[in-house]
């Protein structure tokens, strides 16, 4: 019955949007729905957030079935969960870099019903979460603003996360644990500043802050910004919320310090008995403050240019605050001090927000996702400001039609004008995907819960076929002199000593993402490692690029000598590519001019695009080459002209018409002083497939790119 289901959802877009677009339609009816006494039994809430709920399920089910990353990070997360079920010690049995154990803990849970850790539960489970953290942030508004405004609150998120077409904000990102643990302590804090509830609710309240604002730390470092501004929202309920005194206050702040405590206080203590806390500090914390300070510059126009649909989101929210505020200067009615004082909250829990989200200095865009839940409490403040002033008296019914107009109509343009994305159109063909090539033939030799090594950036084999991380590492590489070399290196070597896999694999090839030359980044270049694959491994087949080792004894293996035969030889021609197919991880090259990664390619988007791209050699003349296929209609746009730049100076002009491969020469003296290659493409004939004809999509499109690869000449 779910097989005939899927086809029959795989079979036209149409099904697909008739139910997204049923459970989006009783949302919003939910949405305006107005204040009653049925409408505030917590029977309705329910409701709401459940059918909330649903939405996000509706429009984002299709993404489950997709069996490959769709953000480079995701298969580092569900890797980690997957070597839970072995080792369920922090940073002894998984290190997951800048995110921490809280999100291998949550990405584990399937387990313990029975159930497999894969991309589909890692997104479900991600759909789960945010439901929650939409419930959170409902009660936070209701429990200070009434469940009008909580409604109206939350309807630009759900929006937003429901609609996105982003595969950035449709991966399970590491931002998904602590956005809902920074939530949940915000309607925590928002419970205690009521008037008279009950000692004993307040305590409970005081503890849910406290376990979750000290867990937030543990999920991710980049929320404490925002977990401290929280600290001081539930401290301030605590001693004035409800007009307590001071003196009544004191059994709470015990609750709400020792809650706050417990959890670092039992993973200091695990890691402690267990001899990682060292380990867990430097890797944990001095690794994130580095990884800060090698970041780049980023501008406010990365709030406006990075995502299409969250644009739309934070331009409504931007409209509405500013049609609220002149409304409220309009009438000029004195404002209540409660109202000011949570208006100035909000506003510090976004600039809390954006400081977490620049401090990185990292384009990432899922980063943006930390400011969601700020920006809904400070439409949720206007709106309660706006109330507040005589104008709503018989305009009520005009006021919330505007504000929902003003969201729906831009949420549901970017996926409507679009177009079906790869994700909708090829649900019956995800839906029987067995993986990668990679993963069947890994599959051949280490079957589901074997230990696995892999070398390189791939953690989604792992993922593919049910196999464990040999060692705490999700993706292994060269580790950069001054970086801890020897510390690290000595720990990844006792790992795979201590676990003995049974197949290394060497990821390391052209078109893999972070690590792509053999030459320079190959196993064999880690002497110790080298020496250790050689004495306890054996050559079996490359896939791919992708090279599979097994261990001695299989009767089906080659001498690993036959191996070397397939690696790229140090004085071959240094060479560069990244492919731009979903989850390549292509994003940290594109500057600007680009739109969202799709299955295959990405497409340019506007008249011109910018790449930043690493130089592999600065003491020869390189070669560019990109496979490009252009937006082209045979009559009225039959190729597309697109003009090269290399740090500024031509280098060539391209007619681009269906894909090819596509080359242009690079002087050496533009790149022997240079730190990286800017290019750039002009495209002057960039259309959109609507104004050709050829379907709703509005994008000003170019050509799409397959990959780009650098090498000697």
């Amino acid at each position: 019955m779910i097989a005939r289901l899927v086809e029959w959802f795989g079979s036209s877009p149409l099904p697909y949007y008739v139910v997204g677009l049923s459970a989006l339609a009783v949302f919003v009816a939910l949405t305006l729905v107005r204040e009653s006494e049925r409408a505030d039994k917590l029977r309705f809430d329910c409701a709401f957030i459940l059918a909330a709920g649903l939405t996000l399920l509706a429009w984002r089910w299709p993404n489950f079935l997709w069996q490959y990353p769709l953000n480079p990070d995701e298969g580092l997360w569900v890797a980690g969960a997957l070597k839970v079920k072995t080792d369920w010690v922090p940073w002894r049995g998984f290190d997951g870099a800048t995110s921490g154990p809280l999100t291998a803990y949550t990405l584990a849970l399937p387990a313990l019903v029975g159930a497999r850790i894969d991309f589909f539960s890692a997104r479900f489970l991600g759909v789960c979460l945010l439901t929650l953290t939409m419930g959170g942030l409902y009660f936070a508004v209701k429990w200070l603003n009434g469940g009008r405004v909580a409604r109206l609150a939350v309807l630009p998120a759900v929006l937003l996360l429901a609609l996105t077409r982003d595969w950035n904000f449709l991966h399970f990102s590491s931002e998904t644990v602590p956005i809902f643990l920074t939530t949940t302590a915000l309607a925590a804090s928002a419970y205690l500043a009521r008037e008279r509830m009950p000692e004993r609710r307040r305590l409970a309240a005081c503890a849910i802050a406290g376990v979750c604002l000290g867990s937030a730390g543990l999920a991710k470092l980049q929320s404490l910004p925002i977990a401290f501004v929280l600290l001081g929202f539930v401290l301030a309920g605590i001693f004035f919320g409800g007009g307590r005194r001071w003196k009544g206050a004191i059994p709470e702040v015990l609750v709400f310090a020792a809650s706050l405590a417990f959890v670092p206080a039992i993973v200091t203590a695990v890691l402690g008995a267990t001899g990682q806390l060292r380990y867990a500090i430097r890797s944990y914390l001095q690794s994130s403050v580095g990884y800060v300070g090698e970041g780049i510059h980023i501008g406010p126009s990365f709030l406006f240019e990075s995502s299409a649909s969250y644009t739309a989101f934070l331009v409504g929210a931007l409209i509405i605050v500013f049609l609220g505020v002149a409304m409220i200067f309009w009438k000029r009615h004195a404002l209540s001090r409660r109202s000011l004082l949570m208006a100035a909250a909000s506003v510090l829990l976004v600039v809390a927000a954006g400081f977490a989200i620049y401090v990185p200095r990292r384009p990432f865009q899922h980063y943006l996702l930390l400011s969601v839940v700020p920006v809904s409490c400070c439409l949720a403040a206007v709106l309660r400001l706006v109330r507040e002033t005589s104008f709503p008296k018989g305009r009520e019914a005009l006021i919330t039609g505007t504000y929902v107009s003003v969201f729906l109509i831009s949420a549901l343009g970017v996926p409507l004008s679009a177009g079906p994305s790869t994700l909708v159109t090829e649900i019956a063909f995800n839906s029987k995907s067995a993986g990668s090539k990679q993963a069947v033939a890994l599959s051949r030799y280490a079957p589901r819960g074997s230990r696995v090594a892999i070398w390189g950036s791939c953690p989604e084999l792992y993922v593919q076929t049910g196999t464990v991380m040999a060692t705490r590492y999700g993706q292994m590489g060269p580790i950069p002199a001054g970086h801890f070399q020897q510390y690290y290196q000595g720990i990844l070597m006792g790992d795979l000593e201590r676990s003995r896999p049974a197949v290394f694999v060497d990821a390391v090839h052209p078109g893999a993402f972070q690590f792509n030359n053999r030459a320079t980044q190959g196993h064999e270049t880690f002497p110790a490692l080298a020496a250790f694959v050689r004495q306890n491994f054996q050559f079996r087949e490359e896939v791919g690029g992708v090279r599979i080792f097994v261990a001695n004894g299989n009767t089906n293996s080659a001498p690993a000598e036959t191996a070397a035969k397939s690696a790229v030889a140090a004085d071959e021609p240094a060479s560069w590519m990244v492919r731009f197919s979903a989850g390549s991880g292509s994003e940290i090259y594109r500057v600007s001019g680009w739109s969202g990664a799709e299955a295959e390619f990405t497409w340019t988007d506007g008249t011109s695009a910018k790449l930043k791209l690493p130089i592999p050699d600065h003491d020869g003349p390189l070669t560019l080459r990109m496979k490009l296929g252009g937006l082209i209609q045979p009559r009225e746009l039959p190729v597309q002209n697109v003009a090269v730049y290399a740090n500024g100076e031509k280098i060539a002009d391209w007619q681009v018409g269906e894909p090819a491969d596509f080359t242009a020469p690079i002087p050496l003296e533009l790149t022997r002083n240079a730190e990286d290659l800017n290019i750039k493409l002009r495209i002057p004939d960039a259309a959109s497939p609507q104004s050709l004809g050829m379907s709703y999509d509005g994008r000003l499109l170019g050509v799409r790119c397959y990959f780009v690869e650098l090498r000697r000449r």
